[in-house]
């Protein structure tokens, strides 16, 4: 069982998160080739509205980053070195992840509880946590 799998609870509660469903996955599939044959979809962390622009699909294997024009980036967790905050604490915008190519990316993630509770917070934990488990 992959630490993303086992990991992926904290996600949950998420305003953006939507765990997978059948249908999820069938209309994902159409959209994006995953990188491994037994990588599994575990959800979807949605910026706005819309499921595919500018959202952040969870496998097991990576993240893969949507673009608002739909172009895929993946993002292999065994190939991130950091994670960050971005954006005041006060108020974050996102999460910066550095990679072992030195690249580094950033995801923006926006949802919030009654603009206390931010999903930064928790996608940040989500992400350590699963550094913490390679």
């Amino acid at each position: 069982m992959s630490a993303a799998f086992r990991k992926i609870r904290i996600l949950k509660p998420l305003v953006g998160f939507q765990a997978a469903d059948d249908q999820m996955v069938h209309e994902i599939s159409d959209l994006i080739e995953l990188n491994d044959a037994d990588e599994v979809i575990l959800g979807i962390y949605k910026n706005h509205a819309s499921l595919f622009n500018n959202a952040i699909l969870i496998t097991t294997n990576a993240l893969y980053l949507v673009s608002e024009h739909l172009e895929v980036q993946p993002i292999q967790y065994s190939s991130i070195q950091e994670v960050q905050l971005e954006g005041s604490k006060d108020s974050p915008t996102g999460i910066r992840v550095f990679l072992d190519n030195k690249d580094s990316v950033s995801m923006a993630i926006s949802g919030c509880k009654n603009y206390k509770h931010y999903d930064a917070f928790e996608f940040l934990r989500f992400l350590m946590r699963i550094l913490d488990g390679q």
